[in-house]
């Protein structure tokens, strides 16, 4: 979802006319203005959803971010069922766009066209976007709807592909129209997502490290009993040598009691290591 091509940059009150000037750069492709950004770090507004008619015990937990109309496109979230807001719709301002961690705790077979009820009012789902994560990975994606308002804290550009060098210094002559006493703070999305998951990166080399020590005194332990026990039948692989049996089956009558026990913790631990990430972490959680 995130790429260096989306840059932030914290805003006041001239977001608006910001936002007119930078649409005009031959360099952006889209521009949106909020302070809701799905890194740690930026605005967040939990509160109870439950559908419109239910009754208070089917009440859920979740997020409400308030975005404007290019919120999606520029953070390039995947919109796979109904539309986008518009502009141009009045009752726009009393719908909601959610994401599927809210379908599935509100229990909803057919989301386009139910009504949410939030401490904010209530509002018709018009669009469903895919899951994102907007803290950590070590955490379930948890539910969040979109409202269409006024966020002023920061703007995100998203640029096109080109030289982002030039891009900013373009955006950096449109700042400084709008506000030629302060100086513009620019940061790159991506590096942003990479600064949340510096702590998740290096726990991951220390897990590699570990198992591979792991692994490594695993097969000393394995090599123990197999010297042990050819050095007993010493005499007995001589015998046999002398006799004519074959390089291949001698290796085969030593190896076959650990191959059948590999095979067996094999077989045991397949199942565990198929289920995937995401149902392991929930079923935990739950």
């Amino acid at each position: 979802m995130f790429s260096s091509s989306t840059i932030l940059i914290p805003l006041g009150r001239q977001a608006s006319a910001l936002k007119n000037s930078l649409e005009s750069l031959a360099t952006v492709e889209s521009v949106s203005v909020t302070g809701f950004i799905p890194v740690e770090g930026f605005r967040r507004n939990g509160g109870s959803h439950v559908l419109e008619g239910h009754s208070q015990d089917e009440t859920i937990s979740g997020q409400y971010w308030w975005v404007d109309s290019d919120y999606i496109k520029t953070m390039g979230l995947s919109l796979t069922e109904g539309r986008n807001f518009s502009d141009k719709i009045a009752s726009d301002s009393q719908v909601t766009i959610i994401n599927r961690a809210m379908i599935r705790q509100l229990h909803i077979d057919e989301p386009i066209g139910q009504r949410i009820t939030t401490v904010h009012g209530t509002f018709t789902v018009i669009g469903v976007v895919e899951d994102f994560h907007f803290e950590t990975m070590r955490e379930n994606i948890r539910p969040v709807s979109f409202m269409l308002g006024n966020d002023i804290n920061s703007i995100a550009i998203r640029l096109k592909p080109g030289d982002p060098q030039s891009a900013i210094v373009s955006i950096t002559e449109e700042w400084k129209k709008v506000s030629p006493h302060q100086p513009v703070r620019i940061s790159f999305l991506d590096d942003q997502y990479t600064r949340t998951y510096d702590d998740v990166k290096r726990f991951r080399s220390v897990i590699v490290i570990f198992t591979s020590l792991a692994i490594i005194v695993a097969c000393l332990g394995l090599f123990a009993p197999s010297a042990f026990m050819i050095e007993q039948r010493g005499k007995e692989i001589s015998i046999r040598m002398v006799l004519g049996a074959p390089v291949a089956s001698i290796l085969r009558l030593l190896s076959q009691n650990f191959v059948m026990l590999v095979s067996i913790s094999f077989v045991l631990a397949t199942p565990i290591a198929l289920v995937p990430h995401g149902q392991m972490a929930t079923r935990v959680c739950l």
